[in-house]
């Protein structure tokens, strides 16, 4: 039997109380759009063409606030851009436009988020690499942006650069756009797919492209979808997960590396819950019991279980189990957990993964990208040291005091509440002891009257 390799993810963590945590999450390629329980927008990772949306190309490898507004209910990445419902059913867009994938009639790209459609009748999105899908409340079904292989199904395979309605019919109830092809549910539990179809990720039993909705199969039973890159997932109503398409790195998770051109079913198990195909190669989901596995292409570590190496079956990625969402960006992922922290894994050169720095990993980390509010910034003193870290009984912290200032030091808990704070320290040495401590990832801040000094993670084994 395999053993399973526990707790791998990167927390990003809480700022200075609950409420102040994350609440929804979207990737797909290398940067991620985020909104924190107040409702604000926060972006970071790789910011070319604007993707970011904060009025810069440059990349954040911390989250930066781009939205002070609190109604985003609604949030969903493509391959440089972003698409994003507010709460009255309008359409906002920002980032790369070279396929009229924004939907304003232009290819211009945007810096900011700016309204695309006012008509208040959107209720579902979802951005793919270079085209753009939308249900409205009455249950018809848009796209825009490139058409190249069908992935709007339009019929012509000529790009639209603003919402044009796919056929007539109106009982659509879920969509999702892939690399450059879509798939769609009915809300007679039909399943259908459309666009490119080179692996035969469309499900249809052939390999052609396909440029309006084809039914997948004649079963009426499908409950959720994913359109990755070259592969798709789905999970039925009675919990079985299916997989179809390219699996040449284990994404399905059938312990084969077999590519199919109609869905098969992964394993026998009946309590799977959300399942996402990533646009390279990999999967990652979660169970009804709320754990997280991961399989497919880890190249970077993306799946999370400390290591490197191609999972073919779904494998457990950490012993907590209160996963609430997943999301899969280009080599990374992104899970928010039900008490508010966002955990990732993966390739970081853009700073993805939100920790402060650009470092790929495929072990436990922690990073900070909703920090206590005492704690606003990191700052790292080489005149500062902490050790040992990790540390199981005690830890000593030593720093310069040549004039014996008073010093303070706080530490926080991933929650932003204060576990310890020690004031009036004149010496330049001292030693803390873990007692009420629980094992786990904090925070430090060692400060002066002049203000923080130093202050990093800490993790408690």
């Amino acid at each position: 039997m395999k053993k399973l390799i526990m707790l791998s993810f990167i927390v990003l963590c809480c700022n200075a109380i609950y409420a102040q945590c994350w609440q929804s999450i979207s990737t797909k390629s290398d940067f991620n759009i985020a909104q924190k329980n107040d409702g604000t927008l926060w972006a970071w990772g790789f910011n070319a063409d604007t993707s970011l949306g904060d009025g810069t190309e440059t990349n954040r490898n911390i989250p930066v606030e781009i939205s002070t507004d609190t109604d985003w209910p609604i949030i969903s990445t493509g391959g440089l851009f972003t698409l994003a419902l507010k709460s009255d059913g309008s359409l906002w867009a920002w980032g790369s436009n070279i396929f009229g994938q924004l939907g304003d009639g232009t290819y211009a790209s945007e810096t900011v988020p700016v309204e695309i459609d006012s008509t208040a009748d959107w209720e579902i999105i979802s951005a793919g690499d270079i085209h753009s899908l939308g249900i409205k409340k009455d249950g018809t079904l848009w796209g825009w942006g490139s058409n190249s292989s069908g992935a709007i199904g339009v019929p012509g395979y000529a790009n639209i650069t603003t919402p044009h309605q796919v056929g007539v019919d109106s009982n659509w109830l879920a969509i999702s756009a892939g690399r450059e092809f879509s798939l769609g549910l009915k809300k007679d539990g039909t399943l259908w797919a459309w666009g490119q179809n080179l692996a035969g990720e469309l499900g249809i039993g052939a390999t052609a492209f396909i440029d309006t909705p084809m039914q997948v199969g004649a079963d009426v039973n499908w409950a959720s979808i994913s359109a990755g890159g070259t592969h798709s997932l789905a999970i039925k109503t009675d919990g079985t997960l299916w997989a179809w398409g390219s699996n040449s790195f284990g994404e399905f998770g059938n312990g084969t590396t077999t590519s199919s051109n109609v869905p098969i079913q992964v394993g026998t198990a009946t309590n799977w819950k959300i399942a996402v195909a990533a646009n390279e190669e990999f999967s990652i989901a979660i169970k009804t019991d709320s754990t997280l596995w991961g399989w497919g292409n880890n190249n970077y570590g993306q799946l999370g279980d400390t290591s490197t190496f191609n999972e073919t079956t779904p494998v457990l990625i950490t012993v907590y189990s209160n996963y609430q969402s997943v999301k899969t960006g280009a080599y990374h992922s992104m899970a928010l957990r039900s008490d508010g922290t966002l955990w990732a894994a993966g390739y970081n050169i853009y700073g993805q993964v939100g920790d402060g720095n650009n470092d790929s990993s495929s072990t436990i980390q922690v990073a900070v990208s909703c920090w206590p509010a005492a704690v606003t910034n990191l700052h790292p003193a080489e005149s500062v040291s902490f050790y040992p870290n990790p540390f199981s009984q005690k830890a000593t912290i030593k720093f310069e005091n040549d004039n014996h200032q008073k010093y303070q030091l706080q530490v926080y808990n991933v929650m932003g509440q204060k576990v310890i704070d020690i004031g009036n320290i004149t010496d330049n040495s001292f030693t803390i002891d873990r007692s009420g401590l629980n094992a786990g990832v904090y925070f430090y801040k060692l400060q002066n009257e002049a203000g923080i000094v130093g202050s990093g993670k800490v993790v408690v084994d």
